[in-house]
């Protein structure tokens, strides 16, 4: 006898969802009566009865699957559509700039974008533009940012066509923002991931370098002067190289300040540009190309501090560098020690700038190179500051800690009294080691200093017996090695880092900036 289907189906489980119950009931019915079903019509045997159930098995597998593909379809066919949005602005030709500016950001915020999301997106299709005019359209090159790198597919066919559809200029910001919200709302299935972080984020950095590199994808190779970043929402773009991307976070990082504080009153250049060289937020750590030895520069435009000043044939080169780069006065130099390949440059570079205070570890020598550097810091007419305890001075919120040795060293065990450098810029760490070996890694580790975001390797990555305990310790995650061709880093000491997740960056390749926000800090090679 043929059991009734709805008996099958009621005695499945109850706890299943109805179509798990529906398709387990079916084919329990099938598997159930199969035989009685045949039993009086045709004489099967046991083979061929387990072939009809496994036929029926596969009848059943076939409609779930059917099932599941149009109730997919169905689904995609209800999703989010994407949006166009016609930014018409209308404003006086004679309007200032910045009050141009302001209006493309509060179309921004009425497109539902939080206003650091505005200023991420602003910071990418401003930056090759000295004067961001929305009533000004590029020419063949374009004056504006929105894909003038990208080297991934056809973007910007796509939004010449985009604008062509919808009788926008492409080179206009209305046309360009108009794209960029139609590809974030869904028309792009990687650009709509950047969609709720942009509505949502309160960090202008993240947003404009995650727009950089998901929405523009200006991807770049290691040999071009770029930016390399480690995103959050982007892996398939990780350990990639970003072009512009860094002058990208920069303008965000000032259309935020500007907007949020009201400050409109701040003086601009004579092209009409934001100055964004100064007072951005963002802290800067140039590591120079000297070979095995180190000077770094820390500035964010309203302070600078040198630590070591390299050898003496790189003193001209950082002189340069600063005058270049309009830097006449150091806040403080630090001078970790006194070996040649750290104060050599120190005669060139106090000859360009002004010194309100150096600091010294508290030993002396009686190198050439010692002496050549007494007489330039004698010429400059500041008293140099012997640290023999800790201590610590701050700049704009930036904390720096000086860690002097606990003394004990010989003039021969110079390294380790090297002086070490703590830099704090919000919740950013940096830690600068000078050249320590064995004995002084020990003895600041014993303090525990905690971990740290950047490390400066001691010694230009000489593997040591600390090594591995003071990667274990710090835990950075970017390290800055300044090492050579002929004076080359340990290869065991790279590989500890990189094991432990470290991304290396190293002055042998060229000079290495860091920018840090004090929420994250992003390391790149600068190619010339």
């Amino acid at each position: 006898m043929i059991r009734p289907f709805y008996a099958i189906c009621d005695n499945s489980t109850t706890s299943a969802p109805y179509f798990e119950g529906f398709s387990f009931g079916l084919l329990t019915y099938i598997m159930c009566n199969v035989k009685n079903y045949f039993k009086d019509r045709i004489k099967l045997d046991r083979r061929e009865l387990i072939l009809c159930a496994l036929a029926a098995v596969a009848v059943i597998m076939a409609v779930i699957a059917l099932v599941w593909f149009f109730s997919r379809k169905e689904r995609e066919s209800i999703a989010k559509k994407p949006t166009v949005i016609s930014m018409t602005i209308e404003v006086p030709d004679d309007l200032p700039t910045r009050e141009k500016e302001r209006i493309v950001y509060q179309s921004l915020l009425a497109a539902g974008f939080s206003p650091a999301g505005a200023c991420g997106m602003m910071g990418n299709i401003s930056v090759e533009t000295t004067d961001f005019d929305p009533t000004v359209t590029n020419g063949s090159n374009g004056a504006f940012g929105l894909f003038q790198w990208t080297d991934v597919g056809d973007r910007q066919d796509k939004l010449k066509e985009f604008c062509r559809e919808n009788e926008m200029n492409w080179g206009s910001v209305e046309g360009q923002i108009a794209f960029a919200v139609y590809e974030l709302s869904g028309a792009d299935p990687i650009a709509c991931r950047l969609d709720e972080l942009l509505r949502k984020t309160d960090d202008p950095y993240t947003a404009a370098a995650e727009f950089c590199a998901g929405f523009e994808r200006c991807i770049a190779d290691s040999g071009k002067k770029a930016d390399r970043y480690m995103g959050s929402i982007y892996p398939e773009f990780y350990g990639n190289y970003y072009q512009g991307m860094s002058k990208r976070i920069n303008r965000a990082m000032n259309y935020y300040e500007r907007f949020i504080s009201g400050d409109e009153d701040d003086e601009e250049d004579g092209d009409g540009e934001i100055d964004i060289s100064v007072g951005n937020g963002i802290l800067s750590v140039y590591a120079f190309e000297a070979g095995a030895a180190d000077c770094f520069l820390l500035t964010n435009g309203h302070f600078a501090v040198l630590i070591d000043c390299a050898e003496k044939n790189d003193g001209k080169a950082i002189a340069k560098y600063l005058s270049d780069n309009g830097i006449a006065h150091l806040d403080y130099l630090i001078i970790s020690h006194f070996d040649k390949d750290h104060i050599g440059g120190a005669k060139k570079i106090l000859e360009a700038v002004t010194v309100d205070h150096i600091l010294e570890p508290d030993y002396v020598t009686d190198s050439s190179a010692y002496g050549k550097l007494a007489d330039a810091i004698e010429d400059e007419g500041v008293d140099p500051e012997i640290v023999k305890e800790p201590m610590s001075f701050e700049l704009d919120g930036v904390v720096f800690e000086i860690d002097p040795p606990a003394g004990g060293y010989t003039v021969d065990e110079s390294n380790n009294s090297s002086l070490i450098v703590s830099v704090t810029n919000k919740d950013d760490r940096m830690l600068f080691m000078g050249d320590a070996e064995d004995e002084r890694i020990r003895e600041f580790l014993a303090k525990d200093p905690g971990s740290y975001d950047l490390l400066k390797v001691p010694h230009h990555g000489r593997l040591s017996e600390q090594t591995d305990e003071l990667i274990e310790e710090v835990t950075p995650r970017i390290a800055l090695i300044t090492s050579s061709d002929d004076e080359p880093e340990d290869y065991e000491v790279v590989q500890m880092l990189e094991d432990s997740g470290t991304e290396v960056f190293l002055t042998v390749n060229g000079p290495v900036m860091t920018d840090s926000t004090g929420s994250g800090i992003i390391s790149r090679t600068v190619v010339e």
